[in-house]
């Protein structure tokens, strides 16, 4: 073979896996693919004892890949995610996450993906998730991942407000970053004798 048809075979394929890559069938390099052409190629990883909002958390992330790939992925404990050779998605603080959440800002989280694994943990409390006093940096996160890379929009509350974009490959995009809410609370003081047991709030 000569040099000019080595060239041409080399430039060929270099176009093939743009052309996949434009389609979303290839991930680029050191994304996570949970689904692929609507069967799951991922697990949902939680710590042993998971609180009400990392629970949560992975409850919201399973229905809304379900929503945009048809594909519903599994979750499981630490323990059993051994004996799981696929790609994880690691939901608050597990011990693979390699995040010390304690020295995270209230409800900050962080979201880190490499070529094998997904991150997302934040600063968590114990209650209600969905409770305004409850810290939900975890939740947060996965809220934050599902918008970027997933395109989901909640317009409006209800099945009408919600829109899930459909895709058969879902895949979590290379990135590392911890982020922390904008505002110091997320909602109006009701007056002198409102008390919170939000740490950050002092009152």
């Amino acid at each position: 073979m000569d040099v000019f048809a080595a060239l041409q075979i080399t430039m060929t394929l270099d176009c093939l896996i743009a052309y996949l890559l434009l389609l979303g069938i290839l991930p680029l390099r050191g994304d996570v693919t949970l689904v692929r052409e609507g069967k799951v190629q991922a697990v949902i990883v939680i710590p042993e004892r998971a609180t009400r909002v990392v629970v949560y958390a992975a409850k919201e992330l399973v229905e809304h890949v379900q929503r945009a790939s048809g594909a519903k992925m599994d979750v499981v404990s630490e323990s059993l995610a051994q004996a799981d050779s696929r790609p994880r998605v690691y939901l608050g603080p597990c011990r693979e996450s390699d995040v010390d959440v304690g020295r995270l800002a209230p409800e900050a989280f962080v979201l880190r993906v490499t070529e094998k694994s997904m991150v997302i943990s934040g600063d968590d409390s114990g209650g209600d998730p969905l409770d305004s006093d409850t810290r939900a940096g975890t939740l947060w996160g996965v809220y934050e991942w599902l918008d970027r890379d997933l395109g989901v929009r909640w317009l409006w509350p209800g099945e009408l407000g919600m829109q899930v974009p459909h895709s058969r490959t879902v895949a979590a995009k290379s990135c590392e970053g911890t982020q922390s809410p904008r505002f110091f609370q997320r909602r109006i003081r009701s007056g002198l004798g409102f008390e919170s047991s939000h740490p950050a709030l002092g009152f």
